[in-house]
């Protein structure tokens, strides 16, 4: 009885214990709870600025300043969840200008400085962006804060009517800050609450311009014409409205419709340095560099110190490939504003062209040492360093780049060349390439260089699924469909490689090489006269490539049997090159076919001596030795099989050098 009663004892005290542990865990556990999240919170948002000055007024003691910030104040609590804190500070004194508001706004850090004039009945306000910090202040091509005038910036607003002022300013802040959605949100409040006859009072255009710029930025490129299309509705008259739907243009490349824009911002404004170098701007991108050095030389005599003349100048200079001059701009701009982290890059990137190495490193040390956020940088340093054989320094620079801009995809292309052309690691060039896929899934040069990775690890379905998605995003690409074709022709798919090749010739019909690659593939479809009027078209394009004669005379040799054209074909390969042991080798079989022993005996031994490591060579002469009246060769080789024909095609072996990034072009 005892013995039997023991082990229920025993199951009976453990289930005690155990209903302890759990409503220990029960109680305990979530009072430990906000100490664990609280030493695992993420790091806080970054504070956001709005400052408000005291508003002057005549005497009177409104309220104006602690009206304002209390609404801004409820309106960021209504906010849904943004990557910043915005905060609302005042400043005990007045300001009277833009001038002063930007000195306040550099002192206290503040995106945004608000300030005016009270009285009863109305209020007179003005605001100004602080560009420092702002990544979109500086809209192509030039800033909203250079061509807006001071007496354009206001607004005007009543105590009973705060809607406006508010998401006006509140969305000014939050563009400064880079949250675009959140802005375009607010700046439509704005417009939608703005009463379209005091459009002029409120300075409606500009709302609709800052709108634009979002818009913008979001890539929704209609919704952003329509806004400044808007915006000139209301201040037709206002050349930075014109300035900011010109560089739109110019991105849309409606080169008729910018040019009227700037033409007409010239003509309103020709003593103002910027209008002329907006206009050059534009007539550089369309590359009618004459047209933009005329207007950056009227730019700079209209106003020497402004190093934005120099800057494009010297960026107009490299793109005509004039890098001495470029040096020189760009020298002079760094003179002007010394820090100026993109005219250094710029420089090095001209010092680079021109093989001044050392001083290219040197400048884009500088540069990053200004502006150590900006991934390009980081980039073109590891293109430097790619192109001095620095493999590992090239590829933590490339890495550098990608910590910065993660969803740049170009970044990861970059890196996965280095991985591909100087590693030939193609497994982790396939990884790489496929984040740059992750990053951008419309990058076809990834799906490409990946497809090309896969090829060389011997995976030709995955190769061939690469290629064709490149072709989907880019149809017209002659070299992706040649990829797939020369995939299909690989592994014997020779009907798709046919249509692949047809397709590719379409795209680039004056590359021998194709001509040679589709031959190939009619000579593996026993289509011989295909093959040869296909080689004949690669020899007209490329008469001096005697490549282009031994893969014709080939089909005569193996296929035809046609000893007395082969012979002849293969002289005309060596009137090309002398040197060619495979037409010597070649033209020697044919002559021995064709009971020709002297000459075979010579042509063959010619090869030898060229290329004398070759094994076809020394497997045929093995065996066919005494015929020639030859010795018999030593060490005695007996390589079982007869010669086969040359390989042809240029195989997918792709090797070249990594391409510099496009540097970025930030205005100043």
């Amino acid at each position: 009885m005892n013995a039997r009663q023991l082990p229920i004892r025993l199951i009976a005290a453990l289930i005690v214990i155990v209903l302890i542990v759990v409503i220990a865990a029960v109680l305990v556990v979530p009072r430990l709870l906000p100490t664990a999240t609280a030493s695992s919170a993420t790091a806080p948002l970054p504070t956001t600025r709005i400052l408000i000055a005291q508003f002057a007024n005549n005497g009177s003691n409104f309220p104006v300043t602690d009206e304002w910030r209390a609404g801004l104040e409820q309106a960021i609590a209504q906010l849904p969840p943004v990557g910043v804190s915005v905060q609302v500070q005042t400043h005990s004194g007045t300001i009277n200008s833009r001038a002063e508001a930007l000195t306040l706004a550099t002192q206290q850090n503040a995106a945004l400085v608000v300030w005016g004039s009270a009285q009863l009945g109305s209020i007179d306000a003005q605001y100004a962006i602080n560009p420092a910090g702002c990544v979109h202040c500086a809209a192509q091509p030039v800033a909203i804060a250079e061509c807006t005038p001071e007496s354009q910036a206001h607004f005007v607003s009543t105590p009973d009517d705060k809607t406006y002022a508010v998401s006006t300013l509140l969305g000014l802040a939050l563009y400064h800050s880079d949250q675009i959605s959140a802005a375009v949100s607010l700046l439509n409040q704005a417009a939608r609450s703005a009463p379209g006859a005091r459009a002029v009072d409120l300075n409606l255009a500009a709302v609709y311009t800052y709108r634009g710029s979002a818009l913008r930025e979001r890539g929704l490129i209609n919704e952003a014409m329509g806004s400044y299309n808007r915006a000139l509705d209301f201040s037709p008259d206002d050349l930075c409205v014109r300035a900011q739907r010109a560089a739109l243009y110019d991105a849309l490349q409606l080169w008729n419709e910018a040019m009227a824009d700037y033409d007409a911002i010239v003509s309103a404004a020709p003593s103002a340095d910027w209008a002329y170098r907006a206009r050059a701007v534009s007539f550089r991108a369309q590359q009618l560099y004459d047209s933009a050095v005329n207007d950056l030389n009227n730019a700079a005599q209209l106003d020497a110190a402004d190093p934005a003349n120099a800057y494009w100048r010297g960026a107009t200079a490299y793109a005509m490939n004039d890098y001495a001059n470029a040096v020189t701009q760009f020298s002079e701009a760094i003179r002007l504003a010394p820090t100026s982290a993109n005219a250094f890059a710029w420089r090095a990137a001209a010092n680079r062209e021109q093989g001044q190495i050392d001083a290219a490193f040197t400048d884009f040390n500088e540069a990053i040492r200004l502006a150590p956020q900006v991934g390009a940088y980081y980039s073109s340093v590891g293109d430097l360093y790619y192109n001095q054989q620095r493999y590992a320094e090239a590829i933590a620079n490339k890495n550098r780049a990608i910590m910065l801009e993660p969803n740049n995809s170009r970044y990861y292309t970059d890196l996965g060349g280095i991985y591909y052309f100087a590693q030939q690691d193609y497994a982790t060039a396939v990884e790489i390439y496929t984040q740059a896929l992750y990053a951008d899934g419309n990058n076809a040069t990834a799906y490409y260089y990946r497809g090309l990775s896969q090829v060389e690890l011997g995976r030709p379905d995955a190769a061939i699924g690469d290629f064709s998605a490149a072709i989907n995003l880019d149809p017209d690409n002659g070299g992706y469909v040649e990829a797939r074709a020369r995939a299909h022709s690989d592994v014997g798919r020779y009907e798709e490689a046919l249509a692949d090749f047809n397709e590719a010739i379409r795209l680039q019909p004056e590359s021998a090489t194709l001509y040679s690659l589709i031959g190939d593939v009619y000579y593996a479809l026993g289509r011989y006269q295909e093959a040869i009027d296909s080689e004949t078209r690669a020899i007209a394009l490329d008469p001096n490539n005697a490549r282009r004669y031994t893969d014709l005379a080939g089909i005569y040799l193996f296929a035809l049997n046609d000893n007395e054209m082969a012979a002849t074909i293969y002289t005309r390969a060596l009137e090309a090159n002398p040197q060619d042991s495979v037409a010597l080798f070649y033209r020697g079989l044919a002559q021995f076919n064709a009971g020709r022993i002297d000459q075979a005996r010579a042509d063959i031994q010619a090869a030898m001596q060229l290329d004398p490591a070759n094994t076809d060579y020394q497997t045929w002469l093995s065996e066919n030795y005494q015929a020639l009246g030859l010795a018999d060769p030593s060490p005695k080789r007996s390589w079982p099989g007869s010669p086969q024909p040359p390989p042809k095609g240029e195989g997918l072996g792709v090797r070249g050098k990594l391409e510099s990034p496009f540097l970025s072009r930030c205005e100043w």
